[in-house]
């Protein structure tokens, strides 16, 4: 059932009636009024793929031809748009390397941050966020020689803690941290012990979209064929150039949530919203 629409639902409750009103309702008629407000709605505004009403499969009863016959019964389940709801996360920052010696005391070994996620809808200009990158990690500025963990995030999981002398693991999934490389536990050269680099931090998550519970008349449903535009973090670099590298982060991503199906993208994309519905996801 399709329960996104103001207009009642053929097969379900295709006994209830259906006017030009209910039609306006859902669509949005009202903007093809003249300024003096006398011109009437006519039936004739509603083909499918016009100014109004989506060319999508819940709609497939609605003609798309100017002048083919039209009629109120075309219009049961027909919908103008749906809920949406997104959780993004930004890429995940690079750990800090290992010091041979000492804490670090420079920049040299840094983290680097990971890059931040966006993402856009060209029909709504409300429907925009930015979701930060996670901070690198830092070298050699941990308690002991042990690397610090990678951050976490709501789609990855932090590289682990180092041990000594060895090389910092990446962030797995997705926005996650790169641990930090192990310090130089004293060799038994003489030299001084070094510290381990701190984990970069997972990415910044992101949340938006319709509110919830969704609510038929709510303003917040957005118009299918819609152009979603996201557009990832780029994952932060371990640090280098030190006793032992920190592991790097992992890419931003975002799940879009829709219809009863979440579409996840790590990539740059233009998802536009109800393409991949098909005329067997029409009840």
């Amino acid at each position: 059932m399709v329960s996104w629409s103001t207009l009642p639902n053929a097969g379900t409750n295709g006994d209830e009636s259906i006017s030009l009103a209910k039609i306006e309702n859902e669509f949005d008629g009202a903007t093809n009024w003249a300024a003096d407000g006398l011109t009437p709605i006519q039936l004739s505004d509603y083909y499918e793929g016009g100014a109004l009403v989506p060319e999508v499969a819940w709609n497939y009863r609605i003609p798309n031809t100017p002048g083919d016959p039209i009629s109120l019964n075309d219009f049961y389940g027909a919908v103008w748009g749906t809920f949406v709801n997104y959780a993004m996360v930004g890429g995940g920052g690079g750990g800090g390397a290992g010091s041979s010696s000492g804490r670090g005391s420079n920049n040299v070994g840094n983290g680097n941050a990971g890059g931040a996620s966006n993402i856009s809808m060209d029909t709504d200009t409300n429907f925009a966020d930015i979701a930060a990158g996670g901070a690198g990690g830092l070298h050699g500025d941990s308690n002991n020689w042990n690397g610090g963990a990678g951050g976490d995030s709501i789609y990855g999981t932090g590289g682990a803690l180092t041990p000594q002398n060895s090389t910092g693991q990446a962030g797995t999934g997705y926005g996650s941290g790169g641990a930090g490389g192990g310090g130089d536990q004293d060799s038994g050269k003489g030299d001084t012990l070094g510290y381990g680099g701190t984990g970069g931090a997972g990415g910044t998550a992101r949340f938006g979209g319709s509110p919830n519970p969704f609510d038929v008349n709510n303003v917040k449903r957005y118009k299918y064929n819609s152009v979603i535009t996201f557009s990832p973090g780029i994952n932060g670099t371990g640090g280098t150039g030190s006793f032992r590298n920190g592991g790097s982060g992992t890419r931003g991503r975002v799940g879009i949530t829709y219809d009863g199906d979440t579409y996840y993208y790590d990539t740059a994309v233009d998802h536009i919203l109800g393409s991949f519905a098909t005329i067997d996801d029409v009840p």
